[in-house]
């Protein structure tokens, strides 16, 4: 009896382990038929974007410097994100590469900057600890737009967690312990997660936003887990705030 037991036991985690195979599996293939739809359906209007900007550059007369430098941060910006749709296409078809050594306090100011102007409009108060100390420069092994890109999809998670809160506050932390490991925590006082949700937010597809794709935190679990060897957690409290913490190894 006890065998039997036993016996249909481990056909009944057989048959979940295959079930759980399948589900990966379909949502696999879910996310490569999103990308490159995603692909096709952003880079065709991306491309008139960079050709209008061109067309625009060259009847800009000489003397209006502020014009001709707007409508470059706009070709650096569409640029930015036909880079970053292309980085998610190879990232979900498992074909990342370009990796070199990265400083990463560099790569986290890059992405802040894109946020800078809508901190500033929202009254929310930054704090970047031992990001900017010209002696503080940890590097890792990745690459910069994929990193870039977690750090994008963090800073905007805190940014919209923040919508309702009285005194809107982010810190952001960067410290290394024993030349080994570097550890960055991205902390913010906004609504935070519940403890049903709090388990599945680096699955894909989940969202609680009404207009959300449920690939953000998905895609910086992928890049920091399973391209750069680090980990990603996260602790929250309702009504409290969020924090994320990263940990990866110095190139």
């Amino acid at each position: 009896m006890f065998k039997n037991l036993t016996n249909k036991l481990r056909r009944r985690r057989s048959s979940l382990k295959r079930d759980k195979q399948l589900i990966t599996s379909g949502r696999i293939t879910t996310l490569n038929a999103l990308a490159t739809c995603l692909a096709h359906q952003v880079n065709n209007p991306l491309e008139i974007i960079q050709s209008s900007i061109d067309s625009l550059t060259d009847k800009v007369p000489r003397e209006d410097a502020s014009i001709a430098l707007d409508l470059k941060e706009l070709r650096n910006s569409a640029n930015r994100i036909h880079e970053l749709i292309g980085h998610l296409y190879r990232l979900i078809r498992d074909d990342c590469k370009d990796r070199e050594r990265l400083v990463i306090s560099q790569v986290l100011l890059s992405a802040y900057e894109l946020f800078e102007k809508q901190f500033e409009n929202r009254r929310i108060q930054v704090e970047l600890d031992g990001t900017t100390d010209p002696e503080n420069l940890p590097t890792v092994y990745g690459n910069s737009v994929e990193l870039e890109q977690v750090f994008i999809n963090l800073f905007a998670n805190a940014r919209d967690a923040l919508t309702s809160t009285p005194e809107p506050r982010i810190i952001v932390g960067l410290t290394q312990s024993s030349g080994k490991d570097i550890t960055l925590t991205f902390s913010d006082n906004g609504e935070g997660i519940s403890k049903e949700n709090l388990k599945r937010v680096f699955d894909s597809l989940f969202t609680t936003k009404e207009e959300g794709t449920g690939l953000g935190l998905w895609l910086c679990y992928s890049v920091i887990e399973q391209q750069m060897n680090g980990s990603i957690k996260v602790e929250s409290e309702l009504g409290k705030g969020t924090t994320f913490t990263i940990r990866l190894p110095t190139s």
